[in-house]
């Protein structure tokens, strides 16, 4: 009789620890089901944020101007709707690249000659707080520099994301050309 008693306890025992655990399982549960709004909330904010990012991307892809220096190993500027990017070639498969935000542009400074022309850059996040880039087309300079004072002006004014690349092009080279009929 005492092997019957032992096992019945053992027995017992067991149906115990799995009313326990069934019991632990059913509160996790309504838990989980009580905080699942704020985890799709989160979910949700989550989805947002990673589709506004996707957007932001999405816009950069766009350029709104090249330019590329008549040098044996050529610098390259880009503009998007975000940022402008140099690129330096210093030798074969080495270079330099430097991107500073639009709205960061303190000051652009054109230097021209009858084929040739200059930019020199102005930003607190550039090292020496100046980039030079030469030997650039006379036509790319002009387009370069009416671009990001345009842009530089419109970002502080007003929200350019909606604008169709083209038309912003357009539009932002026509706000930076300024008073000069010299170009």
């Amino acid at each position: 009789m005492g092997w019957y008693v032992l096992r019945w306890t053992a027995i017992t025992d067991w149906y115990r620890a799995t009313r326990k655990r069934e019991a632990a399982a059913n509160k996790a549960k309504s838990k989980r089901q009580q905080s699942q709004p704020a985890d799709s909330q989160a979910s949700e904010s989550r989805q947002e944020e990673t589709k506004k990012l996707e957007e932001v991307v999405h816009e950069s892809q766009s350029l709104l101007a090249h330019a590329r220096s008549f040098e044996i190993f050529p610098t390259i500027l880009t503009i998007d709707r975000h940022k402008l990017t140099i690129c330096r070639k210093q030798f074969f498969w080495v270079q330099e690249i430097v991107s500073v935000p639009i709205e960061n542009i303190k000051n652009i400074q054109a230097h021209m000659g009858p084929f040739f022309g200059s930019l020199v850059i102005t930003s607190d996040h550039f090292a020496n707080n100046t980039q030079h880039v030469k030997w650039l087309w006379r036509k790319d300079v002009q387009k370069i520099q009416k671009l990001i004072q345009g842009a530089a002006v419109a970002m502080n004014e007003l929200d350019i994301k909606e604008v169709e690349p083209k038309k912003l092009k357009k539009l932002l080279s026509r706000l930076g050309e300024g008073h000069s009929d010299q170009f």
